[in-house]
């Protein structure tokens, strides 16, 4: 079982989605602690890590297979492009 991490730009992210929104992202990002690359994962050119969607929102997020952690480093929504880090 992994690890999981959350920065502190999606932390602050994540305090301003609708509750509904912020514990649906919640639930994908907690899921990350038993498969940090499920089937729905994309592997990232432009950023490190990967990416997930969860409904509206994606989630950006490294992973350290010899530390066992995750870390999610950003929470956007779709459409909005990737933000900067």
């Amino acid at each position: 079982m992994y690890q999981v991490e959350i920065g502190d730009k999606a932390k602050k992210r994540l305090s301003r989605l609708p509750a509904k929104h912020r514990r649906q992202v919640l639930e994908h990002i907690l899921a990350l602690k038993i498969n940090p690359r499920p089937a729905n994962s994309v592997k990232l050119e432009v950023l490190d890590g990967y990416r997930i969607a969860c409904g509206e929102y994606r989630v950006a997020y490294t992973v350290s297979d010899e530390l066992k952690l995750v870390r999610v480093y950003l929470v956007f929504q779709r459409g909005e492009g990737y933000p900067e880090t």
